[in-house]
């Protein structure tokens, strides 16, 4: 159901990125439901991708630009409201409190099962791996009556996907998906999340795969950011009509784009101070306090073929998780906050996420005081430039812990801008290489490193 504060907004602004000297991207905002100024939820930075040489940058996702952990967490409430009030026509009664910390970067009380919606029926929340895994779980613990699973890029040994589908614009274009058919095999409706929509191929492809080998009638799509033409939304109707289905689409923000030129990809040498302090590297042990190691999945493959001993954590969300499920991992991560809280000794902490491993560590962070910002490793290639007001100031490249064959990137931490950082690993320290990373997080001039490790 429409709402009126969604139907009245109809005042069409234009705005321009200039991103390099030769990118320039121009946004036609059509639809603005909560009146969310867009510099608050994004910036601009030029993508080493052939396919597409820009990306919007989150300001409120915690990937790629360090976030309150809250804020990122209410982002995800956010779109939950937003899904609420077109199901069930009503507003949550969180609702402003959410677009105030979204909007106006206004703290509130962490998300509670008090204000949860019981949903009429249930629901799968899909979140697409790796940017939106947070996000999609952030919509989800929203909800009762409900589960969620998020896709992945990590091959597990001799266990068969669920489904797999494409994401054709990415860096690594596979995604996976994992969990019981249970959750499948049913007519649930199904809410895909992601952070941002450009064209729409990615969420076409999860439905057509999903509709082939578990159909059914009704799908939802919940984004930051909608950025279709009409001849995209045109596709989305083609879809609907040919499988007999139907296909939402919400956003906090919607409209189109313009892309004008190509991004001049000079290498930035950036300058890193000639003394570095030797920060002091701590392991903290965690499983005592976080025990839910799964002992169904511990072994991957990587991209040479080998097999690989790793620990995997049961209720990350790539599995399968439910309502109450939620509620107990709930519980362990307030415990694992707390801990944190005692064990952290800093005025400004930085929490670090890696790769898809994302909600966990954003919702601990969320319970370790003030002055905390979050953010994750990635596999995205940016183009960084010291520039003000570019998106990607300053870059650190390393071998995947996991996998060397496979670059992954830390961005914007200035120089002594942290006295601490926590790096939450879900596949644990031992076996793994992650002295490369370790190396890079000391040109930041923190003091100490914690390697937060859920495999012991």
């Amino acid at each position: 159901m429409m709402t009126n504060h969604t139907l009245t907004y109809s005042k069409k602004k234009v705005f321009h990125y200039p991103i390099t000297d030769r990118l320039q991207v121009t946004v036609h905002e059509e639809s603005n439901p909560f009146g969310i100024d867009l510099n608050q939820l994004f910036n601009m930075a030029a993508r080493i991708n052939k396919n597409r040489s820009f990306l919007f940058v989150s300001k409120v996702l915690g990937k790629h630009i360090p976030v309150e952990p809250q804020r990122a967490l209410d982002t995800g409430a956010l779109l939950a409201a937003l899904y609420q009030e077109h199901l069930l026509g009503i507003k949550h009664p969180s609702y402003s409190d959410w677009v105030q910390s979204v909007a106006q970067h206004l703290p509130t009380q962490a998300t509670t099962g008090a204000s949860q919606t019981v949903l009429p029926q249930s629901h799968l929340f899909i979140g697409f791996a790796e940017t939106a895994t947070a996000l999609g779980h952030a919509v989800f613990e929203n909800f009762q009556n409900a589960h969620y699973i998020h896709s992945t890029r990590e091959v597990l040994e001799s266990v068969r996907p669920t489904f797999e589908f494409q994401e054709e614009h990415s860096h690594a274009t596979d995604q996976i998906c994992y969990g019981k058919r249970e959750l499948f095999e049913n007519n649930d409706p199904i809410v895909l999340v992601d952070d941002e929509i450009t064209t729409g191929k990615t969420a076409l492809n999860i439905i057509e795969a999903l509709q082939e080998a578990y159909p059914r009638t009704e799908y939802t799509v919940l984004s930051i950011l909608d950025w279709r033409t009409k001849k995209h939304r045109q596709q989305f109707k083609e879809l609907e009509q040919r499988l007999g289905i139907r296909v939402r689409v919400l956003s906090l923000v919607s409209g189109t784009i313009e892309v004008n030129g190509d991004p001049d990809l000079t290498p930035v040498k950036e300058e890193v101070p000639s003394i570095q302090p030797e920060a002091d590297v701590r392991t903290l042990k965690v499983k005592p306090i976080f025990p839910y190691q799964s002992t169904e999945y511990t072994q991957s493959i990587t991209t040479s073929g080998d097999v690989k001993e790793r620990s995997y954590l049961s209720y990350s969300g790539r599995f399968g998780l439910s309502s109450d499920e939620q509620f107990l991992l709930e519980g362990a991560i307030k415990r694992l906050g707390t801990y944190l809280s005692m064990v952290r000794k800093g005025k400004s902490t930085l929490c670090l996420g890696t790769g898809e491993f994302m909600y966990i560590p954003m919702k601990a962070a969320s319970h370790m005081g003030n002055d905390v910002c979050y953010q994750s490793t990635t596999r995205s290639p940016i183009h960084a430039i010291t520039r003000e007001g570019y998106a990607v100031q300053n870059a650190y490249q390393y071998p995947s812990p996991e996998d060397a064959s496979i670059s992954h990137y830390v961005y914007n931490i200035p120089y002594k801008q942290y006295d601490e950082i926590f790096v939450f690993l879900e596949h644990g320290s031992r076996g793994e290489c992650y002295e490369p990373l370790i190396d890079e997080l000391k040109k930041t001039g923190a003091s100490v490193i914690y390697l937060v490790d859920f495999s012991s």
